[in-house]
């Protein structure tokens, strides 16, 4: 969000060094912010280049609320991928994320939990990469919703030019603030594997209330 609008040569130039232009009210949102009228315009930035990061962060009055942190493992051939798909769908953990639900979903793909304050993180293996185009991507992503979250992450107008997401995702797994764990599905409760229904979704459900749960009793060892 930005409290001074981007028109005429600025959404020019922010649309040159995007990795998709802003066109459609999905991207790009002019009229005053609901949280704070004093914002005046919202883009949605598709992959930013160093240019347009460079552009936002040279302003005074810009405010981010949303990130999207990826991280690609691109592949010559297809087993690698799928091997990475099933290591995340069957022990991939985010530790503290309240009482979301983590998902794997009958295409293969999962997340841990859907869109909301704070973060979540999805990763899907169906798709070729988006910035260099090979087939065989396994695609990680953290999803950061709302400007607090954003601020907590480091992820501030001031600073996306500069950030370093390579560090970013290691603090993550250094941290244990996710990672691949060997769950013990009997102890966890016979409650948390769930069938996939009719329209195939839902393979595997675990409830972030069992995982505290599941924390405290142990039924869990990190592999990674």
């Amino acid at each position: 969000m930005a409290q001074g609008a981007i028109i005429g040569a600025g959404v020019k130039a922010v649309n040159g060094a995007c990795g998709k232009p802003l066109l459609g009210g999905w991207l790009r949102r002019d009229g005053p912010a609901p949280f704070n009228p004093s914002y005046c315009q919202g883009l949605r930035l598709l992959q930013p280049g160093q240019t347009a990061l460079g552009i936002i962060a040279g302003r005074g009055d810009a405010l981010v609320t949303y990130a999207e942190l990826a991280a690609d493992y691109c592949f010559i051939e297809r087993e690698p991928v799928d091997a990475k798909s099933r290591l995340f769908n069957s022990k991939f953990v985010q530790l503290r994320h309240g009482m979301r639900t983590s998902t794997v979903f009958a295409n293969g793909n999962g997340n841990t939990g859907k869109r909301g304050a704070g973060v979540t993180f999805q990763w899907y293996s169906d798709r070729p990469c988006k910035l260099t185009g090979e087939a065989e991507c396994f695609h990680l992503e953290a999803r950061i919703q709302g400007s607090r979250a954003c601020k907590r992450h480091g992820i501030t107008a001031s600073t996306i030019a500069s950030f370093d997401l390579a560090a970013w995702w290691d603090r993550q797994w250094a941290e244990n603030k996710i990672g691949l764990y060997q769950i013990d599905a009997e102890r966890f409760g016979r409650g948390s594997i769930t069938a996939a229904n009719a329209n195939g979704v839902g393979i595997r459900s675990l409830s972030a209330a069992s995982i505290t749960r599941m924390r405290g009793a142990g039924p869990w060892q990190k592999e990674f």
